[in-house]
């Protein structure tokens, strides 16, 4: 097993955070792709886009409580160091467009079931770029949709459904309300491991 180094981060830049330089540090450490990425990002922000590195540290706070193996399990997904570090970059940028503040945290707990094989990667990324082209307050509505549910609100039944998260079970063309949903695969994933978890 290789151990990847973590690239410093400026306390400049962990300032606009508002956390302590130690503790992030300690969390960017769980994640080699952000600490190599955020090296990267460095040379391109300004030390005061303190929004998106807070939501740097929501994600990164989902992989405290990873054990050692899962964080090696993590970092061996990836072929190379070139595979890792954009794979680093592309996560920064899911980061950088959460519009919501809890985003990053549900990104984050996705990610931690990749490194826990409770989900791939791929999958992963897919439910990360699906939870921020989302609105939360519908996407916490999943959990309505585990059985046959009629869309008691169209609005978010539609949201849900044009998300992939949800599959029609049958429909009234004539009366939106009167047609029933549950939760897709994605659906399920995302409900089990990005807000039950």
């Amino acid at each position: 097993m290789r151990h990847r180094p973590i690239p410093s981060i400026s306390d400049g830049l962990v300032d606009g955070l508002g956390v302590a330089t130690d503790t992030f540090m300690e969390l960017a450490g769980l994640v080699p792709a952000i600490g190599k990425a955020l090296e990267v990002a460095r040379a391109i922000r300004s030390t005061g886009d303190a929004l998106f590195l807070r939501k740097v540290a929501r994600f990164l706070r989902e992989f405290s409580n990873l054990s050692v193996d899962e964080r090696a399990s993590f970092t061996q997904a990836f072929v190379s160091e070139d595979e890792l570090e954009r794979f680093g970059e592309s996560l920064l940028l899911l980061l950088e467009h959460s519009d919501e503040v809890e985003k990053p945290s549900v990104i984050g707990r996705l990610f931690r079931a990749a490194a826990q094989d409770k989900i791939t990667f791929e999958n992963a990324a897919r439910l990360s770029a699906i939870v921020n082209r989302g609105y939360l307050s519908d996407l916490r509505n999943l959990g309505d949709f585990r059985h046959e549910t009629p869309g008691r609100d169209s609005d978010i039944s539609i949201s849900l459904r044009s998300l992939g998260l949800l599959n029609v079970t049958s429909e009234d063309v004539f009366d939106v309300e009167n047609s029933k949903y549950r939760l897709s695969k994605y659906g399920m994933l995302l409900l089990e491991l990005g807000f039950e978890s």
